[in-house]
């Protein structure tokens, strides 16, 4: 814009120079070229007062987010729920587990989670633990996926270790694990284990 400004006087300038030469120049023109020059001057005073106007400057405030942790309670060393004692709590996923006469593989698009614990009847009779019909003060084991999503245990017919149908003679104890066929996308810090007996409602997470 300064450039256009200044070219233009220099070209009024030329026209009158050139004007002032010629004596054959009318009133009219020399009226026409002054009227001409004043609008070029304001103009030109136009141009200058913009360049010393700022812009008022508007702060933009950054709102820092706090971080967030998750509260993820872990399974503890112990917990006792319907005379049962259950402890060494841990966990896994696997993708088949081995068996003396071969393995069990789960259904396509699945994996096994493999929950790991020590349970003892601590009753004055004769209890079973996870029984096919289990009455609602009974202890269930479910797992959580994306705190909606239930799934729960699968019996592994014929494998010792399974802890599904256990019966246990009083202050008897056992170890071994309970399996749930989960989704392959299925990971640790989307899952929660869920124990249950009756009212009785535990949830862990367990550390990734």
């Amino acid at each position: 814009m300064k450039k256009i400004a200044i070219l233009l006087l220099i070209i009024l300038f030329v026209s009158l120079t050139t004007g002032c030469a010629n004596n054959n120049v009318s009133q009219d023109t020399i009226n026409q070229i002054l009227s001409q020059n004043e609008e070029l001057q304001k103009q030109i005073d136009d141009l200058k007062k913009s360049q010393n106007t700022t812009m008022p400057i508007t702060e933009v405030k950054t709102t820092e987010t706090p971080a967030t942790t998750e509260a993820r309670e872990e399974p503890p060393d112990g917990l006792f729920m319907d005379e049962w004692e259950i402890t060494s709590i841990s966990a896994e996923i696997v993708d088949k587990i081995d068996n003396n006469y071969g393995s069990f593989v789960p259904d396509k698009g699945n994996k096994y989670f493999l929950l790991h614990i020590t349970i003892k009847n601590t009753a004055t009779t004769s209890k079973t633990f996870l029984p096919a019909l289990g009455l609602n003060k009974d202890v269930n084991i479910k797992i959580i996926y994306q705190d909606k999503y239930e799934y729960s245990s699968s019996t592994l017919l014929g494998y010792s270790d399974d802890l599904h149908m256990c019966s246990l003679n009083p202050l008897t104890s056992k170890s071994g694990i309970v399996a749930f066929q989960i989704i392959e996308e299925a990971s640790f810090d989307k899952l929660k284990i869920q124990f249950s007996s009756g009212d009785d409602i535990r949830e862990f997470t367990f550390k990734t």
